[in-house]
Formats: C-alpha cells, sequence, structure tokens
C-alpha cells in the first residue's frame, strides 16, 4: 500500500489563508494606514464592517504587532473586543448528499462523490487519493491531510469497497478532478502572491514603507511573517 509523503506542516495552507485575509476589502480602511497613527475608532470600524474571519485576523494582526514592538500600546483594549461567536456547523444531510449527486452532471464527480460520503474525508484529500492508497487486505485508506500535514487511516465496508472497485486499479482514483484542483490551486497562489506585490508597489510608491510603525498594516506583517516581498 502507498502513503503520500508528509505536507510541510501547515506551512504553505498557512502562508494561503495569510494572503487571502491580506485581499478583503474590508481592510482597506487601515491597510495603508500608517501603524503608529492607528487609533481605536479605526479598529472598530473594520471590526463592525468585517465577519467572525475578520476579528480574528485582526486580533492576531494587533498581537503580532504588539509582540514585535511595532507598536508601544494597545490600540483597543482586551475588553473592547466584539466577542468571537462562529455560525453552528453541521455536516451535509443524506436527503442533501442525494440531491447534489442526482443534478452532477459530470460522470467523474458524481462518483467522487460517493466516497466522500461514506468515507468523510475533505474533497481535497480524496481527489489526491491513488488507487495504491487501498489496503485491500486490510479494508483501509491512507491518505496524507492537507490540513493537518498527517497521514489518516480510514477504515472502510463492503458498499464502499464496490465503490472503490468502480474506479481505475493504477494511479489517481480520480483524475480529471485531481489535475483540475491543482491547477486552480496553482492559478489562485500566483493571482495572490501578484496581488500581493501590487499593495507592496503601492506602498512604496505612496512613501509608506519605513520603519516598523511608518509603514502600513497589512504591508508590514505580510512582510515580516515572509508572505511577501521583502525590503
Amino acid at each position: 500500500m502507498k502513503t503520500h509523503p508528509v505536507p510541510k506542516p501547515k506551512q504553505n495552507e498557512t502562508r494561503r489563508r495569510w494572503i487571502m485575509a491580506n485581499k478583503d476589502k474590508v481592510f482597506d480602511s487601515i491597510r495603508n494606514m500608517i501603524v503608529l497613527e492607528t487609533q481605536a475608532k479605526h479598529f472598530l470600524r473594520v471590526l463592525e464592517a468585517g465577519s467572525v474571519s475578520t476579528n480574528v485576523y485582526l486580533r492576531r494582526i494587533r498581537n503580532f504587532a504588539l509582540d514585535m514592538n511595532w507598536l508601544p500600546w494597545h490600540v483597543l483594549p482586551k475588553k473592547r473586543w466584539p466577542a468571537v461567536t462562529f455560525k453552528e456547523k453541521r455536516a451535509i444531510t443524506w436527503p442533501e448528499h442525494q440531491a447534489v449527486v442526482l443534478r452532477e452532471g459530470n460522470a467523474e464527480r458524481k462518483t467522487f462523490y460517493q466516497p466522500a460520503w461514506h468515507l468523510g474525508a475533505s474533497q481535497t484529500d480524496l481527489a489526491n487519493l491513488e488507487a495504491e492508497n487501498v489496503d485491500w487486505d486490510q479494508r483501509v485508506i491512507s491518505l496524507a491531510r492537507k490540513k493537518t500535514g498527517r497521514i489518516a487511516t480510514l477504515r472502510f465496508d463492503e458498499e464502499t469497497a464496490e465503490i472503490l472497485r468502480s474506479l481505475p486499479v493504477n494511479g489517481p482514483l480520480f483524475p480529471y478532478l485531481r489535475s483540475v484542483r491543482a491547477v486552480t490551486e496553482r492559478r489562485s497562489l500566483s493571482n495572490d502572491v501578484e496581488d500581493l506585490a501590487s499593495t507592496e508597489s503601492h506602498c512604496t510608491r505612496t512613501g509608506r514603507v519605513g520603519g516598523a510603525g511608518e509603514e502600513g498594516w497589512l504591508s508590514r506583517m505580510v512582510r515580516a511573517r515572509g508572505f511577501g516581498p521583502q525590503q
């Protein structure tokens, strides 16, 4: 049975998440604001206009700035931060799953949804599966989880086995979906890096790049964490 090499622990995923957070338009009001000129009202304006994700990432940005001594004080006292309240999460129901499969026109994707339901793996992890990841003797599937960077072992029953028998006996189980996801991720990352470089270029042209306190929040943050062009 083949196992995937373990991905770099969260490094690429963390980078992708920070780049996506950087693109959030709700940060535009403080994006190029000089760090030392930031007041509590500026943070509150962002928090009121944003989502739970905005609250989480702005907290991280503020905490990182304090740790790096970019700020001599808390811009917004801890007790004044709105509570982080996540929406209720739930799994898809069987009727909902059947409806998704019924309206799917692509044959490979329609088949793909069947083991997704039975195994409970993420779509990206499942799309990267190969026939060699299936241990028919032990009735287990090994896969590398992109989110955690760890190897997961999943047992499957006869119903799932029947689905697996209809898939390729060598190589990727879902070749089309695997190739599509790979291309999409490369394009997304390329576009994100270009956007980030554009932000850095704007800061340079407008004279916002200087010492830690003289630079804009987002440009300073992504540079310090190694996600953008370096000075």
